[in-house]
């Protein structure tokens, strides 16, 4: 696995933060510096949260948020890693956490995208992929704190029984074959278990095939005599379906043409009714708009202002526009007589309204006002038009031809049912129509019944095929009591090989670990003379230290930067050794350690320790003659800074892969 790029939003003191982890073939060490809190420890916090998800406990959970001025404190909380598998494989993970502004309660989200586009949301599912593709659950031994944790305490403790020796196995790749041994215990069981299942009696078993013969033959008579009477009731069936045709057709002629012709008429309202709808809909939506006329009135006010231009003054003509317009408003509001279908008598009084917004009243004494009347052509026009937005029945029309109709289908409807006059006629068909339906009844019993019978039939059937299949199985049990034998021979020969396989393994990579274990030690300490190997025990892996006189060194004589040493040392063999690739993120790696150690820790060690190590160190603790031995192996350095001295928020800032004079002092 090789981290690709980490983008924090609102993540501890990270407001927005994106990184890009460089990728320099041979370079594989990147520095990232800073002072104590301005977030080394949060920066591999952010690793660790993308892979494992966020904090089970609340209060851990919302330190991770950062609260920034003059942003909303309900906007989520972003973690998003992307990062490459040894077979290329791209993937991508983000985790929100948000505060939800009613309740206050944290809401997380988790997405996964894998290479093919598929995309996981649901966390548990997301736990296991990973858990699968990286050792997620190991990940105290590939990203740690040298400041808080005790990732390297835990290599030198006794390891007997416990889960680190768990987690270093699993590191080692050794899992994998004791699970298959596992798994081979499990197959083995169940042979075992299969071997002493008891068997079936063959006296037992001829005994029940008999009964359920017995009892097949039983229920097929049983069923063969229900369909016997269903057929019966179909043919009773029948015979009254017939019946009830003839006494349909034996009533009085007259009272069928009756009940005929009212049928017909009720078909002819209905289609009446509908088309009365249609009807409906043209007045409401097509005639009714036109009634408004507001093209005519517009011309009806231009005919005016015309008149008043030639007859009167400017100021009349202004008031009188005044007028015309006041009308017309009022007529588009739904003002008289537009508030009811137009008539005669509507046309007229829109007419003589017409008439007033012209000035063409007549006076009191019966002579006509200026300006002076509409030209005959004009009038006939207008009533033209009139004329044509009253055209058509009006609603009132409408609504009283519905009624009729309605009334009539509904006397229609109360006069079919007293047709049938003839009283001899009504009781037989009453009658037949009450023996048809217990007939039908009767018949529909009957079906539930046969089918009852036949899902008997089938489990019975079903019973005797699967002890007709047992009996041959019977014959068959010594041929698989023998299959039996052979495959546990196989299995057991199976897990000699497996153990041999697996010690053999576990063999070889204790060896690789403790050699490469023991080089990285003897090129880091300051005592090589003294201090001769690493030992560790092939079960327990426990690491024990001998000097050159072949005694063993106890670890509680060393220092506290010796067993550091040591420890890396130890960490260095598990990578080398690793069914793993993993990245290395540390923060704090020269934590107890003297100026020697340092040195050598740094420029013969640590840019070896992986393909991919990231140094979270503090500012100034790399010494300056150590740079040089440094700078070869540096994919990239940078260094964690406060913008604001009143706000704690960090940036990332790239350096120069060679530090300044001023840096090396």
């Amino acid at each position: 696995m090789r981290l690709q790029k980490l983008e924090l939003e609102r993540f501890c003191q990270f407001p927005s933060l994106t990184f890009t982890f460089p990728d320099i073939p041979g370079h594989p060490l990147t520095i990232i510096q800073g002072n104590n809190g301005f977030g080394k420890s949060n920066f591999l916090k952010a690793l660790r949260t993308a892979l494992e998800g966020f904090p089970r406990r609340e209060e851990e959970a919302r330190r991770l948020i950062h609260h920034q001025p003059g942003r909303s404190p309900f906007e989520p909380t972003i973690v998003r890693l992307s990062f490459v598998t040894p077979a290329n494989d791209s993937y991508l993970i983000e985790r929100s956490l948000a505060v939800h502004p009613r309740t206050q309660e944290l809401t997380a989200h988790h997405r996964l995208t894998l290479p093919d586009g598929t995309i996981l949301t649901e966390e548990k599912g997301i736990e296991d992929f990973l858990q699968e593709l990286l050792p997620i659950d190991l990940l105290d031994y590939f990203f740690f704190d040298l400041e808080e944790g005790s990732t390297l305490d835990t290599l030198l403790q006794s390891h007997e029984g416990g889960f680190i020796l768990e987690a270093l196995e699993k590191i080692l790749g050794l899992h994998l074959h004791q699970q298959l041994a596992r798994d081979l215990e499990q197959v083995g069981r169940e042979l075992r278990r299969q071997e002493a299942a008891e068997r079936p009696d063959p006296s037992r078993l001829e005994t029940e095939l008999e009964a359920i013969e017995t009892k097949i033959d039983a229920l097929e008579r049983r069923l063969d005599d229900l369909r016997q009477k269903r057929r019966h009731l179909d043919q009773r069936i029948e015979d009254l379906r017939q019946d009830q045709q003839r006494l349909l057709h034996g009533f009085n002629p007259q009272v069928e043409q009756r009940r005929t012709a009212l049928l017909q008429e009720r078909t002819q309202i209905e289609t009446s009714l509908r088309t009365l709808q249609e009807q409906w809909k043209l007045e409401l939506e097509e005639r009714l708009p036109l009634r408004l006329m507001h093209d005519l009135l517009r011309q009806a006010i231009d005919l005016a202002e015309d008149g008043a231009a030639r007859w009167q003054e400017s100021e009349e003509r202004a008031r009188r526009r005044q007028l015309a317009e006041e009308i017309a408003a009022a007529l588009a509001q739904g003002g008289e007589p537009w508030n009811s279908p137009l008539d005669a008598t509507g046309e007229m009084v829109l007419f003589q309204r017409l008439l007033s917004i012209l000035g063409l009243e007549e006076t009191d004494d019966g002579e006509p006002g200026a300006p002076p009347p509409l030209t005959e052509a004009e009038v006939k026009h207008l009533k033209a038009a009139l004329a044509r937005a009253v055209g058509g029945p009006t609603i009132a029309e409408l609504h009283d031809q519905r009624d009729r109709h309605q009334d009539r289908l509904r006397r229609i409807e109360a006069e079919l049912p007293g047709l049938i006059v003839d009283t001899q006629a009504r009781k037989a068909l009453a009658e037949n129509m009450r023996d048809l339906e217990e007939a039908t009844q009767a018949r529909a019993t009957l079906n539930n019944t046969v089918q009852e019978l036949r899902k008997e039939l089938d489990t019975r059937r079903a019973q005797h095929k699967d002890l007709l299949a047992e009996r041959e199985r019977m014959q068959q049990a010594m041929a698989e009591q023998q299959r039996r034998e052979a495959e546990q021979d196989l299995l057991r020969r199976l897990q000699a090989a497996l153990g041999e396989i697996t010690d053999t393994l576990r063999q070889s990579r204790v060896n690789v670990l403790q050699d490469e274990a023991t080089a990285a030690f003897r090129a880091i300490t300051n005592k090589p003379g003294i201090y001769d190997r690493i030992v560790l025990d092939p079960q327990s892996l426990d690491a024990r230290l001998f000097d050159r006189t072949e005694r063993e060194v106890p670890k509680d004589r060393l220092s506290i930067g010796e067993k550091t040493v040591l420890a890396f040392s130890i960490l260095h063999g598990l990578q080398r050794a690793s069914a793993w690739q993993m990245p290395l993120v540390i923060e704090a790696p020269l934590k107890a350690l003297d100026p020697i150690h340092t040195r050598r820790l740094l420029e013969r060690f640590l840019p070896t320790l992986g393909e991919q190590v990231v140094l979270l160190i503090k500012e100034g603790d790399l010494p300056a003659a150590t740079w040089a031995a440094l700078t070869p192996h540096l994919a990239g350095r940078y260094e964690l800074q406060r913008p604001a001295a009143d706000r704690e928020e960090s940036t990332l800032t790239a350096l120069a892969v060679h530090p300044t004079q001023e840096e090396r002092a």
